[in-house]
């Protein structure tokens, strides 16, 4: 094992080359060829494979066991630096060195002794006997360690068998209980004991005027801003206002002179006033004024900080504190230079804002003007709906008085009564002249109804719709209607119609025509009948007269 710990891990992989490709298992042999061929791999195993085949100097034992005596040549090596590739390399060939060393020894050590006749190389680089070069290697006894493969397997039995059982019902479920348990008890300390550090802003503020009023009676300074900081920073923001913090800490040594000195002074009460800066000022010992310096994170007192709107924050454009606020003039001089250098942010805030207002306006006043043109389209749209029904309506109605009308002129026409022949008793020869002159010759008997005059006018293509028949001298009116099962069946049609009928005209003249027709039927219900052509008294031979009521 000692020859490969002089090797570099280049020299170590030719040797492992050389073993797969030659299958030879000594080492010592394996690092003789590869010397004497320069550490040509390929040299060295051509010299190897013409050596075997040639049998010039390999003999066999009688153990079984080969040995090849081979005269190396001087080898030249270099000690590097231990790594772990170059150790778990050296491992590797130092089983196969164990192993060759283990089958060879076997039967050749006596006494303890090792008797190799092979040549060893040492770490000079020459050749001479066993004793000389390394002292005698003992075989390792194979239970001493165990196969890798053998090593692998017990620990995963371990890890399977103790380690994982353990922390699944153990050490996880126990770690989940602890937790839990602790969250429970730091939420119900959360909620039993803890309170808010400016629970009442309002009430440190008021706190705070009162103490410094008490503190500097009758002295003058800046007008404080009654409100929270979150108010502050958001009417600054609202406003695109400065904003000047003041933290006081009443046990300073410096913070009487600073309010007696500087916030008194009237140059810096003019300068915050004149430049509407938002002056907020409160007491670190109250909770919503340790609030605020935690958030500013102040280093000495008095503290002043200029906050201005940028980027759509608010932000600090200026820190003073410390002995250098005892000055007015540098107060004054400082925040001029913060003031003056900080504008372009108000304007560009202003100028964004002004931008923002005018596309709102722009854009509610386009939405206002969609929604008038939509609401007008709308409206015409509903109109135009309304119309067309209105037609619709209009055109059904007509279409079904149409088929009324002819429905009622089929049955008028078989109404007709049939004409009798002149030579029969009782038969009248009558001739009606219409309105454009035409003249109808008919006959009818004495017994029928005045109904068939009406039904033989009303079926006539010149006949007016709405008439009257008289005679000529004396001039009567003849009580010519339509026979009294036609009129019942018009009332039924008319009250139904009456129903879907919005029409105020068609109501009324709905409801004339229903009494009309109540009236007809009362007096038939009476007893009366149609009146005939023998009840009015017309002459055999009589000229009648159509009169249009629409004309």
């Amino acid at each position: 094992m000692a020859d490969t710990d002089s090797l570099t891990p280049d020299q170590l992989d030719k040797v492992m080359q050389f073993q797969e490709v030659s299958g030879c298992t000594d080492v010592c042999v394996c690092v003789a060829a590869l010397a004497t061929a320069n550490w040509e791999v390929e040299l060295a195993v051509h010299q190897h494979l013409t050596q075997a085949s040639s049998g010039g100097d390999s003999r066999v034992d009688e153990g079984g066991s080969s040995t090849t005596t081979t005269t190396t040549s001087t080898a030249t090596t270099t000690t590097i630096s231990s790594s772990d590739q170059q150790s778990v390399v050296r491992r590797r060939v130092s089983e196969n060195v164990v192993s060759s060393e283990s089958s060879s020894s076997s039967s050749q050590v006596t006494g303890g002794v090792t008797s190799s006749s092979t040549p060893r190389v040492v770490s000079g680089g020459t050749t001479g006997p066993p004793s000389a070069a390394l002292p005698p290697q003992h075989p390792r006894p194979l239970h001493t360690s165990p196969p890798g493969a053998l090593r692998r397997i017990s620990a995963w039995a371990v890890y399977l068998g103790f380690t994982l059982p353990s922390k699944l019902f153990i050490h996880w479920p126990v770690r989940l209980c602890y937790w839990t348990v602790q969250s429970l008890f730091a939420v119900a300390y959360s909620l039993l004991y803890s309170t808010s550090a400016a629970a009442d802003p309002m009430r440190d503020l008021d706190q705070f005027l009162q103490t410094y009023s008490s503190n500097y009676p009758g002295l003058a300074h800046p007008t404080f801003y009654r409100g929270s900081y979150s108010q502050a920073l958001n009417l600054a923001k609202q406003k695109l206002q400065f904003l000047l913090v003041y933290l006081h800490c009443g046990h300073h040594l410096n913070t009487d002179t600073f309010c007696r000195r500087v916030l008194s002074d009237a140059e810096v009460r003019n300068y915050i006033s004149s430049n509407n800066i938002l002056f907020w000022a409160c007491d670190v010992t109250l909770p919503e004024g340790y609030r605020v310096s935690q958030a500013l994170r102040e280093n000495d007192y008095p503290y002043l900080a200029l906050m201005v709107l940028r980027n759509n924050r608010m932000s600090v454009v200026a820190r003073m504190e410390g002995t250098t606020l005892l000055e007015p003039r540098y107060v004054v001089d400082t925040l001029t230079r913060h003031y003056n250098s900080s504008m372009p942010y108000i304007t560009a805030a202003r100028l964004s804002r002004l931008e923002r207002e005018q596309a709102v306006a722009l854009r509610q006043e386009q939405d206002t003007a969609y929604q008038m043109s939509l609401r007008v389209d709308r409206e015409k749209a509903r109109r135009k709906v309304e119309a067309d029904e209105q037609v619709r309506q209009k055109e059904a109605l007509e279409r079904q008085q149409e088929l009324e009308e002819q429905q009622r002129r089929m049955k008028m026409k078989e109404m007709i009564p049939q004409e009798p022949d002149a030579n029969t008793p009782g038969a009248l020869q009558l001739v009606v002249k219409l309105p454009g002159g035409e003249r109808i010759a008919r006959s009818f008997h004495v017994d029928h109804p005045l109904s068939g005059l009406y039904c033989l006018l009303y079926t006539h293509p010149d006949a007016p719709d709405r008439f009257e028949v008289t005679t000529n001298f004396p001039r009567r009116v003849l009580p010519c209607n339509p026979p009294l099962c036609l009129r019942q069946n018009n009332k039924k049609q008319q009250q139904d119609s009456s129903g879907n009928n919005n029409s105020e005209q068609q109501q009324q003249s709905s409801a004339t025509s229903s009494e009309q027709q109540q009236e007809e039927e009362e007096k038939v219900e009476e007893g009366e009948v149609e009146p005939t052509f023998g009840s009015f008294g017309i002459a055999p031979r009589t000229v009648l007269f159509v009169k249009d009521l629409d004309a």
